[in-house]
C-alpha cells in the first residue's frame, strides 16, 4: 500500500481522495492474487508474503530508476539503456526471490520487522493525509458562499442569444512572444483568424501564471484575493479552484438565459467539467492520477511495446488533442444556445505533436532550452487544427456563435528559477487572445485586454448583464504557495525587449 499512499500524499492538492481509494483497492486485490498463487507455489505463507514484497518494492521503483537511465544510450552496447535496464533490473529482482525463497534461517525476524516497516510507513502517510483532507473540508465549508451570479439589466431580453465557444490552448503564447524568444512566426494564423471576422488581442495577457488560476479567474470574471483570504495564502489545495471552474459564474449565468453547457474531456483532473450538461470524452485511457501511479511501474513500457517512445499518458492526450479539435464543429448540431468548453493540452503538453500530428515524446521538455523546436512543431500543428476548426464551427452554424481562442499562460524556455522576474512574466503572462464577434456588433475590443474582462465584455453586449471592465492586471505566484500572488502588473506594461526576426527557414506557418 505504501507506494500507492506515498504518491497521493506528494500530490494531494491537485487530487481528491477517490482517487486513491480505487488505487488502493486495485492494488490491495492484485496483492492478496499474487500471495496466494506464490504460497500455494512455495508451500509457505510467510516466504510468500516475503516475495510479494519484493515483487511490490521491485514494480513501484521501477518507473523511478528506469527514468533516470532510459533515455539515452548504454556505453558499449548497441542496444538501448532502457533494454539493459529491464534486463539487469529483471534479473535483481529474480535472484533477490530466489534468496528468500531459499533462506533457511530468521524467516520470521525478518518477516516481523517488515512488518512493523510497512505499518509504520503507511501509517504516517494516513495520518498526513487525513490531516490534509481535514483541512480541506473545514476549508470547503468557508467556501460555501460563492460570489453572486451577475444579473441582467432592466433592458429588453436579448432577441438572439449566441451560442458560445470557449476554445483553450494550453501555454499557447502571444504572437511577440513567440517571435522574440521561439523565432516563430505566427502572423499567418492571425491574418487567417482575421480574415473570418476575428479580432486578435495584439497585447492580451493572462491575469495568473498557471493554469487553474487563470480560467478559474476567466470564468468567474473576478480576481481572485478574496479566495486567497478565505483558503489562506499557505495552502496548497488547488481543488478550491476546481470547484471554482466547475461552477463558475459564467456557467450560471448563462444557465439562467437558458444555455446548456458542452464540455469536452481534456485529461486534466481540474478542468473536467463532468457536471456539464454534455460531457464529452474523446478517448479512454486512465486518470491523471492513476497514469501517475502507472509510471512509477513497468506497465508503460510494456505498453509500449512496438510503438517506441509512447506512455500511455502521452498518447491519450495525444488523441484525446486530436479528437477535441477534429469534433468541436460538431456542436454545432446541438441545439442552440449551448455554451462549449474546450480545454486543450496543447501546444504546451509534454507529447510532441507535429504539424502533422502525434509522434512518440522525445526527452525535451517545454521547461527546457532543448525543447524550442518541438514546442515550435506543436504550435504549428494546434495552428493548423484550430484554422480548420473555426472554419468548419462557422461554416455550419446557422445562428450567431461568439468564438474565444485563448491560451491559459503563457510557454516557459527555462526553468523559473534561470529567469529574471520581468523575463518570466513577459513570457509567461503574454498570451494568444482572439475572439469573434456575430456581424454586426460593431464593438472594438480593446488591445490590451487581460482574461478577466472577456465574458464581462460577451455577457453584457449580448445579455444584458451590467459588467464593467476591471482594472487589467497580473500576478504570480508559485506552485508551491499558489495563493500568494505578487502583483506584476507593472511588469507587463513596461516595453518588450527587442525584437528578434522570425527565422523562416526553420518554422513555416
Amino acid at each position: 500500500m505504501y507506494p500507492v499512499f506515498f504518491f497521493y500524499a506528494r500530490n494531494m492538492g491537485e487530487f481528491s481522495i477517490g482517487n486513491l481509494g480505487s488505487s488502493v483497492l486495485v492494488v490491495a486485490g492484485a496483492s492478496v492474487a499474487l500471495w496466494l498463487v506464490l504460497r500455494v507455489v512455495l508451500h509457505d505463507g510467510m516466504r510468500a508474503g516475503l516475495v510479494c514484497s519484493l515483487f511490490w518494492v521491485w514494480f513501484f521503483s521501477f518507473g523511478r530508476l528506469h527514468s533516470l537511465v532510459g533515455s539515452t544510450p548504454a556505453e558499449g552496447f548497441a542496444i538501448p539503456t532502457q533494454t539493459v535496464f529491464v534486463i539487469v533490473y529483471s534479473f535483481i529482482l529474480i535472484v533477490a526471490a530466489v534468496l528468500l525463497v531459499e533462506l533457511r534461517r530468521g524467516v520470521g525476524t525478518l518477516s516481523a520487522a517488515l512488518n512493523v516497516m510497512a505499518v509504520a510507513l503507511v501509517g504516517w502517510q494516513v495520518v498526513q493525509i487525513t490531516s490534509w483532507e481535514v483541512t480541506r473540508v473545514r476549508t470547503s465549508l468557508r467556501l460555501h458562499e460563492s460570489a453572486p451570479v451577475p444579473t441582467a439589466t432592466g433592458g429588453a431580453r436579448p432577441t438572439v442569444r449566441p451560442s458560445i465557444f470557449w476554445i483553450i490552448l494550453d501555454g499557447y503564447g502571444r504572437s511577440d512572444t513567440l517571435r522574440r524568444v521561439y523565432h516563430l512566426d505566427t502572423s499567418g494564423f492571425v491574418r487567417h483568424l482575421e480574415s473570418k471576422g476575428f479580432q486578435v488581442v495584439r497585447d492580451a495577457r493572462a491575469n495568473y501564471d498557471s493554469t487553474l488560476l487563470s480560467l478559474a479567474c476567466t470564468a468567474n470574471m473576478e480576481y481572485l484575493d478574496g479566495l486567497a483570504a478565505r483558503v489562506g495564502v499557505k495552502s496548497r489545495d488547488f481543488q478550491p479552484l476546481e470547484k471554482m471552474l466547475a461552477n463558475s459564474r459564467v456557467m450560471a449565468f448563462l444557465r439562467q438565459h437558458g444555455y446548456r453547457i458542452a464540455a469536452f474531456s481534456s485529461g486534466f483532473d481540474g478542468t473536467q467539467l463532468r457536471n456539464a450538461d454534455r460531457y464529452i470524452e474523446g478517448g479512454m485511457g486512465p486518470s491523471e492520477f492513476t497514469a501517475g501511479l502507472l509510471e512509477t511501474t513497468p506497465i508503460p513500457l510494456l505498453l509500449s511495446v512496438g510503438r517506441p517512445g509512447y506512455l500511455t499518458q502521452k498518447q491519450t492526450d495525444a488523441q484525446r488533442t486530436l479528437y477535441t479539435l477534429d469534433h468541436l464543429p460538431d456542436v454545432v448540431a446541438f441545439k442552440p444556445p449551448v455554451f462549449v468548453f474546450a480545454h486543450v493540452l496543447c501546444p504546451h503538453s509534454a507529447y510532441v505533436m507535429t504539424r502533422y500530428g502525434p509522434q512518440p515524446p522525445t526527452t525535451s521538455s517545454p521547461a527546457h532550452p532543448a525543447a524550442a523546436q518541438t514546442y515550435e512543431q506543436r504550435v504549428l500543428f494546434v495552428n493548423r487544427k484550430v484554422e480548420n476548426a473555426v472554419d468548419q464551427i462557422l461554416a455550419r452554424s446557422k445562428w450567431p456563435t461568439v468564438i474565444i481562442v485563448q491560451g491559459d499562460h503563457g510557454p516557459l524556455t527555462r526553468p523559473i528559477q534561470d529567469y529574471a522576474l520581468k523575463q518570466y512574466c513577459k513570457e509567461r503572462l503574454g498570451i494568444l487572445l482572439a475572439i469573434h464577434l456575430p456581424e454586426g456588433s460593431g464593438m472594438k475590443i480593446p488591445q490590451s485586454l487581460s482574461a478577466v474582462n472577456v465574458f464581462r465584455i460577451v455577457l453584457t453586449r449580448y445579455l444584458g448583464a451590467n459588467l464593467r471592465p476591471l482594472p487589467d492586471e497580473s500576478y504570480q505566484s508559485s506552485y508551491y504557495e499558489p495563493y500568494l500572488f505578487t502583483r506584476v502588473t507593472d511588469f507587463m506594461n513596461a516595453p518588450s525587449p527587442s525584437q528578434t526576426p522570425p527565422r523562416s527557414a526553420r518554422v513555416a506557418d
